[in-house]
């Protein structure tokens, strides 16, 4: 045994201070993986710390050097009992983490009242690739947008083909970068209440921030003034739609199928009581119209442009117009437009400060309708704090490509490349969780390439019987939920036995734990969360070791006194 602890490279697999130095990088990696996860979510901990390779190689040299140590002291005194179990029962917990990483698997089942499922579908997203007679897969950690890289060798139908993630957008969207073909672009910071938000800009479309609507156009800025400083009246009556201008002066009346629609009175910026104003911000602009249908009958409405819904019929008068289809609207708008030249120049509806945010000099303060030239770095703001505009760059041209955008109801995406064994390569465009395959043509076969959960069959079924809903009193918070079911295990002899699975009383069977986990929006399904853990009671049983082993360590010496005059044997840790 001395001569296999001479060998240079046992020697330092036995070493106590590499154990002690695997104990600090293992202790560190837990602690970078907790904030890893607050940032990026499990899936970013499990990709970067717990499932990388280089902590599976950590925990591998960690269990080589406890066993090699246990084995290096080799006798023990009966006082050294309480280290010996604490080194098996480490070298056991880590087996355990092994198996669970390689054999364990989770996954969730989602089953109607009434219906019988015998299988469920992974936690874990899956590159598939399906042929006519089979398919075959690899796992992927979708935690983070761009290049991916992750690849595997799957077979289907008899034939090899080297399948390859190559990039993963959250929240597919097409978005605009620089290239050296295609429109005009600005990127532009907008803030308002609603807050930030990052805007491309592309000439010909326009973009809203909060009620703010910026636009670009090619060439020089159309003359200002087309009737609508204001804002603008649009009426329904009689199937007939009417769309009149806000006046520059009050009273104004316009005509419609038989009625009359007059404005009486303007303000920029609503107070009750202060009458027509036409020189304040627009920052709550109202209007008040008079009504005469054809009947003679007359009514008066206010309406707000930024808040419809306060539109409302003036108290003591007529209020047979209250539900009378009328909108008062105003377009909040930034207009820039695009010289021969490059220069940018720029108009609001609204009053501006403008300044350039590199720049010491004062706000310039810009008053609505004007024209103003625009550079890089130009901050334009409301001078109430509606909102702020800031100008990042102005781009000569833009092009769409695949990215990630901000509507999480967007689903994810990958780019999937496919090469044969010819070096013939096909990509495509695959979403996460589609129910439908990405077909692909390559070496004369169809494919089906799919991005997701996998199902997986289960060796007995559960059926349904009953979801219930237990809502707080008096409101629809669910205060608890519960899943009554049978479970069906012909092999096993089982057929319909009753459970009810609820909070902290899952179905265990096979090794397969159920959880309540959610349900269906229309109350009449559930949805399991299914674990498989075969290395969970090795792992309980090195937790009661490494307990009874400090135990031992701790009351050793009431166990085992030492003798004084023996001076140990030199083998005590």
């Amino acid at each position: 045994m001395s001569r296999f602890f001479e060998n240079p490279l046992i020697r330092a697999l036995s070493s106590l201070k590499l154990g002690v130095v695997l104990m600090i990088i293992f202790a560190v990696a837990i602690a970078k993986a907790t904030f890893i996860e607050n940032d990026f979510g499990a899936e970013g901990a499990r990709a970067l710390v717990y499932n990388a390779h280089w902590f599976e190689f950590v925990l591998i040299l960690l269990m080589l050097n406890q066993l090699l140590l246990l084995i290096k002291r080799i006798p023990y005194a009966p006082r050294q009992t309480g280290f010996v179990i604490v080194h098996i029962s480490i070298i056991l917990i880590l087996v355990s983490a092994g198996i669970t990483r390689y054999f364990g698997y989770e996954g969730t089942m989602r089953i109607r009242e009434g219906e019988t499922v015998d299988y469920m579908y992974s936690r874990e997203s899956r590159v598939q690739l399906i042929g006519e007679t089979g398919s075959d897969s690899f796992p992927v950690r979708l935690w983070r947008s761009g290049p991916m890289g992750d690849a595997a060798d799957l077979t289907v139908d008899g034939r090899s083909y080297r399948v390859e993630m190559s990039h993963f957008w959250p929240n597919y969207t097409l978005v605009y970068e620089p290239s050296d073909t295609g429109p005009a672009a600005l990127r532009l910071t907008g803030s308002t209440s609603e807050g930030d938000r990052d805007v491309m800009l592309v000439s010909g479309e326009s973009e809203t921030i909060g009620d703010l609507r910026l636009r670009y156009l090619e060439g020089e800025l159309p003359p200002p003034g087309d009737g609508r400083t204001w804002g603008g009246l649009q009426v329904r009556v009689d199937g007939e739609v009417g769309d009149f201008p806000v006046p520059d002066s009050v009273p104004a009346s316009y005509d419609l199928n038989g009625w009359r629609f007059t404005i009486t009175e303007f303000q920029a910026s609503f107070s009750v009581g202060a009458g027509t104003d036409y020189d304040k911000p627009m920052n709550n602009p109202m209007i008040r119209v008079g009504i005469r249908s054809p009947e003679g009958v007359e009514g008066e409405r206010i309406l707000f442009a930024f808040h419809p819904e306060f539109s409302m019929a003036h108290q003591g008068l007529n209020s047979e117009f209250e539900d009378m289809d009328m909108v008062y609207s105003y377009d909040r708008g930034l207009l820039f437009a695009r010289g021969e030249d490059g220069s940018i120049t720029a108009r609001a509806s609204t009053a501006l400060h403008v300044a350039r945010m590199d720049a010491a000099e004062p706000p310039a303060k810009i008053a609505p309708g004007t024209a103003f030239a625009v550079e890089e770095r130009t901050l334009m703001r409301d001078p109430n704090g509606a909102f702020s505009v800031v100008l990042d760059a102005r781009l000569d041209h833009v092009t769409q490509v695949p990215g990630s955008g901000r509507n999480e109801r967007s689903p994810d995406a990958a780019r999937v490349v496919v090469r044969g064994d010819d070096g013939v390569e096909v990509s495509a465009l695959v979403t996460r969780g589609s129910p439908s395959e990405k077909r692909i043509q390559i070496d004369g076969r169809t494919l089906g390439l799919k991005l997701g959960p996998v199902r997986i069959n289960l060796p007995y079924s559960i059926e349904l019987e009953d979801f219930k809903l237990l809502n707080y009193p008096g409101s629809r918070n669910p205060a608890s939920y519960e899943s009554h079911v049978k479970l069906h295990d012909p092999d096993m002899g089982i057929d319909g036995r009753p459970v009810r699975i609820y909070m902290n009383h899952p179905l265990s069977h096979r090794g397969f734990k159920h959880f309540q986990s959610s349900y269906d929006p229309d109350e009449l399904g559930t949805v399991l969360s299914v674990n498989f853990d075969p290395g969970k009671w090795p792992t309980y049983v090195g937790y009661i070791l490494i307990s009874l082993g400090f135990v031992l360590i701790f009351t050793r010496n009431l166990i085992w006194p030492e003798d004084k005059n023996s001076g140990g044997n030199g083998h005590e840790a």
